[in-house]
């Protein structure tokens, strides 16, 4: 093993400076990281802090103001500017209530400032880790301005606190560096280790039985200057002082006016928790409100009671040695009638029976290249092996966005599982597995077709047999109340917490019902996704969200209102259940799409217990293989739902299809494809829920269909005749109408003025209408006047940002729009609903393209683009609001991201001087992804999709074709 003097040095004088801090960070705040919504740069961090723990954050930095926040697990924020007035320290202490992941995001007072810090975290009280899994997980990079060893590399120091007699692994990843790792364990010598396994991407040390004390960990690169981003984790298992056990159950709540009453008086609430057969449970009740009074029935049990644990009225605690398994009823309540306030609920387990796992999943990150060995079919391969035992459930996840990962597992006995695309993703592959007999298994990692490679990463997660995510498991009921007091979103709105267990293919189902207030509802996944829904059925106390889990781990739920400051009484439901249709799966080859040949015609359904989207709408999943040239027409019919149709190209670019030439049961998409490779089909349908079979075709058109589509799609948008006329609206100032907004009456000249500089629009081809200019007889006047200009080349642009609306429809149901809404653009008089604004726009002639940047304008795509020639670009979804941009100082995001596309030809993607449909709708979805759902702070810091959240693109292309130019770039 290769020594390095310099790591030995700089540990050296790590030990020297002593103190007592448990871990230390060292790093910068520079142009290119994430940004806050203001323009300020910031770093983000986690811990792991426990319940009781003093928890000390001090952060330094002699080249910028400081700026320090803690973020509980809850979503709570604690923050400090400048600690006793110095500008270049910031420092939180706290006393910590909520045990769980916590993230510290270090930051500046203003925007742009830059430099280099040193940020450092204290935790004092409890104990130091758990009995096993990941104690330490961070990311950072080497880069310029860090600290260097003698021989030239850059180097971070990390600090970790262990327990004594505990098994460590400290693993060293990186895509960007050829990975060099030096690990000092208290009183120890220094180990190190250059390439784990052959992988110059990764270093690994193991410390079997370490001693009590702080790890000192050099990140460092085998070669001096190598620069990039890195992961660190630091991995335990058994050994040292656990804690009395690990919680299955921690909520918080609150005993008020509404809640279930006792003969004698007491408020009381009822939570249900189940546990496995053999575990050790203890139940801990604690308030400072109230006197508190528990009672807990296991399975077929007794009713066991208990008034002051150990003499306090604050505490009542119930300790069941090797229980049953089954559901554990527990009931808060008070010792006195009629008391209030708030309270927290603990199950903690212990024993054999509650081990749920081994020590946490498994990760193994690779790369498929030339030199590995091969298939016979001549794919790359890398193997693993992995200890099973019969009843074990496995879940195997494998994900790379570099290739098609392919996916199997082979048993003891030679029977093999596989898989390629899991819920038609063509980055993941993913088998759950309930083992049949006891052995060692073996994984290969492959990639769908010969020669494929790149990096990985594979996940191994064994859970126990009789694991309470096996099988059907009992609804949990929870009645809670939103009310002072309570934690808060970062947007104001008062929020309760749960949390629950579940496998990959168990249905989560959550329903949450107020008569008090209008109900939000979230759903976290382990892996950080974000589910919500506000109005289920349409009902504005009444909120909903299905889901089946393709993680394991624990899912939290919140429930909050839709504005800030509701108060009010709840009740949610949880229920998890098997998905029988994947538990069956795993009996045989797990295939999670349908194979088709161009020239088929096959016959599909959905139905209940298909996958969903986010919105409800079930799915199925096909692919073909396809050739560049191709001329394909892909077609799907139902006289049972509003179909809907999307395909997804081998480089990722996605064209969908509602209703072909207006019609709501076929949908059709017409291309010639761009490449070669497999085509991924997805059969859907318009609105959440609509189930009934489907006929889909895929056919190979002629030479003529391909050259009169070439001759159609040939000409952009004013050149060679054709020009482009439009209608730019935007409202910031309603008169007192409706409520002003910022910046939206810039948002028409802007996009206007782009769409003049890139040399497709001249001036006198456009109208703008802004604030009190922009009535509704101005608007329809405007759209008759260019109408009569146009002929059936030419394209028409009709550009809104401003309020958007909805209105109950008058005649209720209609088959071409089944939500008994309508929608609406609000100007500066009175609305416009979406009926109305598809008949003015009858009378103009050519390609007609609809931007709105208005909340709902999702909505407009059934009664408008629903008709031949016409294509929208909507802000948002029909149910869902849009967002002022203002961290652009633009009226909206969409406003901000279509004028970037056009003006400099941005989205111009090959470069050939035209913008096409589908070049100009994968430019503004990447946009959208990057700063509007997932962008900056907001994964970290942002807890509700109601600020910048999850707010969605929906782009309708209608019937234009998807390589059709629409705009030129000068």
């Amino acid at each position: 093993m290769l020594y390095r003097s310099a790591l030995a040095v700089l540990l050296l004088a790590l030990m020297a400076a002593g103190g007592t801090v448990a871990q230390t960070y060292t790093g910068s705040l520079a142009s290119g990281d994430d940004t806050l919504d203001n323009g300020e740069y910031y770093d983000v961090y986690t811990i792991e802090v426990q319940a009781g723990q003093r928890l000390v954050g001090t952060l330094r930095s002699s080249s910028f103001d400081t700026y320090l926040i803690f973020r509980d697990p809850s979503g709570e924020f604690t923050q400090n500017d400048d600690w006793d007035g110095a500008t270049n320290v910031s420092r939180i202490e706290m006393d910590v209530a909520e045990g769980g992941t916590w993230r510290v995001i270090v930051t500046s007072l203003e925007k742009g400032e830059t430099g280099k810090y040193e940020l450092v975290i204290e935790m004092s009280g409890g104990s130091s880790g758990g009995g096993g899994g990941i104690v330490y997980d961070e990311r950072g990079s080497l880069a310029g301005g860090d600290e260097t060893l003698d021989s030239g590399e850059y180097a971070d120091v990390h600090t970790v606190n262990v327990r004594a007699g505990q098994d460590i692994s400290v693993i060293l990843t990186s895509d960007d560096f050829d990975t060099f790792l030096g690990v000092r364990p208290a009183g120890g010598e220094l180990v190190q280790n250059d390439d784990w396994e052959g992988s110059s991407n990764m270093s690994r040390i193991d410390f079997p039985n370490a001693p009590a004390g702080q790890l000192q960990i050099v990140v460092t690169s085998y070669k001096a200057g190598e620069k990039g981003s890195y992961r660190i984790q630091v991995m335990t298992e058994g050994g040292g002082s656990s804690p009395a056990g690990t919680s299955a159950y921690d909520e918080r709540g609150a005993l008020a006016g509404g809640d279930e009453t006792l003969d004698s008086g007491e408020y009381a609430d009822v939570h249900t928790v189940n546990v496995r057969a053999g575990q050790d449970i203890s139940v801990i009740l604690t308030s400072d409100d109230f006197d508190t009074f528990l009672g807990v029935r296991p399975a077929g049990g007794e009713l066991v009671q208990n008034d002051d644990w150990e003499g306090s009225s604050n505490m009542s605690r119930i300790d069941l040695p090797n229980v049953a398994g089954g559901q554990l009823q527990i009931v808060v309540t008070s010792f006195k009638a009629g008391e209030k306030g708030n309270y927290r609920i603990q199950v903690l387990t212990s024993g054999k029976g509650g081990t749920k796992g081994r020590s946490g999943p498994r990760i193994e990150r690779g790369k498929l290249e030339n030199g590995d060995t091969t298939l016979n079919s001549g794919e790359y391969v890398d193997h693993y092996t992995f200890a099973g035992t019969a009843g074990e459930q496995v879940v195997v996840d494998l994900r790379s966005t570099e290739f098609d990962p392919y996916l199997i597992v082979k048993t003891p006995g030679g029977e093999q599982f596989d898989n390629d695309d899991h819920e038609g993703s063509g980055e993941r592959s993913q088998l759950v597995l309930t083992l049949e007999e006891t052995g060692e298994f073996r994984v290969l990692v492959t990639s769908y077709k010969a020669g494929e490679s790149g990096a990985y990463a594979l996940t191994i997660t064994q859970a126990s047999s009789g694991s309470d995510t096996d099988g059907p498991v009992a609804a949990r009921t929870e009645r809670g109340s939103l009310g002072s007091g309570d934690k808060t979103l970062r947007s104001g709105e008062y929020v309760d917490s749960y949390r629950l267990e579940a496998a990959p293919g168990q249905r989560i189902v959550l329903d949450v019902s107020s008569s008090e207030f209008d109900t939000y509802l979230l759903l976290k996944t382990p892996s950080g996704e974000q589910l919500e829904n506000d109005d289920a059925e349409g009902l504005s106390g009444h909120s909903v969200i299905e889901h089946v889990a393709t993680e394991v781990g624990t899912y939290t739920v919140l429930v909050t209102s839709y504005q800030a400051g509701e108060t009010g009484r709840y009740d949610l439901t949880i229920n998890t259940t098997a998905d029988q249709r994947q538990a069956s799966s795993t009996r045989s080859r797990q295939q999670d799409v349908n194979a088709l040949t161009i020239g088929e015609r096959v016959r599909g359904a959905l139905e209940s217990g298909d996958r969903t989207l986010s919105s409800g709408e079930y799915l199925d999943t096909h692919v073909f293989e396809g050739r560049a040239g191709q001329y394909v027409i892909v077609e799907m019919e139902s006289g049972d739902f509003d179909t809907y149709l999307g395909m997804t190209t081998p480089g990722g670019e996605t064209i969908e299809n509602d209703d072909w030439e207006g019609s709501s049961s076929r949908s059709r998409i017409e291309m010639e494809l761009p490449a070669d490779g497999r085509y991924r089909i997805t059969t859907t349908s318009y609105a959440a829920e609509e189930t009934g079979g489907y006929l889909l075709a895929v056919s190979e058109g002629t030479a003529a269909q391909a050259a009169a589509a070439r001759t159609a799609d040939s000409r952009p948008a004013g050149s060679d005749g054709a020009n482009v006329y439009g209608i730019f609206v935007g409202l910031s100032d309603y008169g007192g109408r409706a409520s002003n907004l910022r910046y939206t009456d810039e948002d028409p000249v802007v996009v206007r003025d782009a769409l003049i500089r890139n040399g497709s629009l001249r001036m006198e081809h456009a109208i703008t209408l802004v604030d009190a200019q922009a009535t509704t007889a101005n608007f329809r006047q405007g759209i008759r006047d260019l109408a009569a200009r146009m002929d059936d080349d030419d394209l028409f642009v009709l550009f809104f940002s401003g309020h958007g609306g909805r209105y109950p429809r008058a005649d209720g149901f209609q088959s071409t729009d089944p939500d008994g809404v309508d929608e609406s653009l609000e100007f500066y008089d009175a609305e416009i609903l979406d009926d109305e604004l598809s008949t003015l726009l009858d009378v103009v002639p050519g390609t007609q393209m609809l931007i709105v940047d208005a909340c709902f304008s999702g909505g407009l795509g059934k009664d408008v683009i629903s008709k031949p020639g016409r294509m929208g670009l909507f802000s948002s979804e029909e149910d869902v609001t849009s967002n002022v941009a203002a961290k652009f100082e633009a009226g909206g995001y969409l406003s901000k991201f279509f004028a970037d596309a056009v003006a400099d030809g941005l989205s111009d993607d090959d470069g050939d001087g035209q913008i096409t449909a589908i070049e100009l709708s994968q430019y503004l979805y990447e946009r959208y992804r990057g700063e509007v759902k997932a962008g900056g702070v907001q994964d970290v810091v942002i807890t509700t999709a109601r600020q910048l959240g999850y707010q969605k693109l929906v782009v309708d292309r209608g019937s234009v074709r998807p390589y059709s130019p629409l705009f030129r770039v000068r």
